[in-house]
């Protein structure tokens, strides 16, 4: 596993300067740190999310830089080729996009007390969970807005910038969050666990594709361990003493890297934030499992 260096403010912005970065949940956590880095060094970042178009505004305002905003449903296919649309009018091009929006619901059932215990009750909540339909007395269909939201909202968002990439002389990069849990299960967390893998194939595949290659474009996946964000706000962090978590702007540093890096070196990679200090761990995964694969 490589340790990889953190790239300098100066660094980063000889590199992004005037480029074009679409964030994904840029509203709030590790888009809204990573957003704020990128206008920092002179990039021109559109933050995408849900919620009311007048607090979208402030949230941008507040990044500078003339950040922008654009409210989106990413698990609509029209709202998001829509959106690429506009972008691509109003900026010209789009150089970054940084797939990160997702939801964890099944992360309420690690909640203490009464709330952990009624999340376990729910099916939006624990896929297993016995509750039943009042109307027809059978056992209620889980909720899939965590596919919806975490895989097919992903899926939507590299085909769209992959398409608008390989009209572009400049290629681009696509960086998709997954999380530990692609690498990881816990046993409260099936469906996201299950979103995080399917994601982390859909990089390995696509970045190996002839034609994005050809194109410049590099596919690679950001990989954050436990992060302190509205999603995790509900465990407790003195239950958490034995793991190294991070704060968002950490994380932000390991899309610096995969912005900056060599298209070739970017490409395929997956990039694990842990505290302060940032891992490339594709590269030893392939390493111990191409001999028992290829024979």
């Amino acid at each position: 596993m490589a340790t990889i260096t953190v790239p300098s403010d100066e660094q980063l912005a000889a590199a992004v300067k005037d480029q074009v970065i679409i964030i994904t949940g840029g509203a709030s956590g590790i888009g809204l740190a990573t957003a704020k880095m990128f206008a920092r060094a002179g990039a021109k970042v559109v933050i995408v999310d849900l919620g009311v178009d007048d607090r979208l505004a402030e949230i941008a305002a507040s990044i500078g830089n003339g950040t922008t905003h654009y409210r989106c449903d990413i698990t609509s296919w029209a709202e998001q080729v829509k959106m690429f649309d506009e972008i691509v009018k109003s900026h010209g091009r789009i150089d970054i996009a940084f797939l990160n929006a997702g939801v964890h619901f099944e992360m309420q059932t690690v909640a203490g007390g009464e709330k952990g215990e009624e999340a376990r009750k729910r099916v939006g909540c624990d896929f297993l969970a016995e509750e039943m339909d009042e109307a027809s007395g059978t056992l209620k269909e889980p909720s899939m807005r965590v596919f919806d939201v975490d895989l097919f909202g992903v899926c939507y968002g590299m085909k769209l910038a992959v398409h608008q990439m390989k009209r572009q002389t400049s290629g681009g990069r696509i960086i998709a969050t997954v999380s530990a849990n692609a690498y990881l299960t816990q046993p409260s967390s099936g469906f996201y666990d299950a979103s995080k893998h399917a994601v982390l194939g859909l990089v390995r595949s696509t970045a190996q594709r002839a034609d994005v290659q050809a194109s410049g474009i590099s596919i690679s996946a950001l990989c954050p361990s436990l992060t302190w964000t509205g999603m995790t706000d509900m465990i407790a962090r003195e239950y958490t003493t034995h793991v190294r978590s991070s704060e968002p702007g950490e994380v932000a540093r390991a899309v610096a890297h995969l912005a900056i890096a060599p298209c070739e070196t970017a490409n395929g990679q997956t990039v694990l934030a842990k505290g302060k200090e940032l891992f490339e761990i594709e590269a030893s995964y392939h390493e111990w499992s191409s001999p028992i694969f290829s024979n």
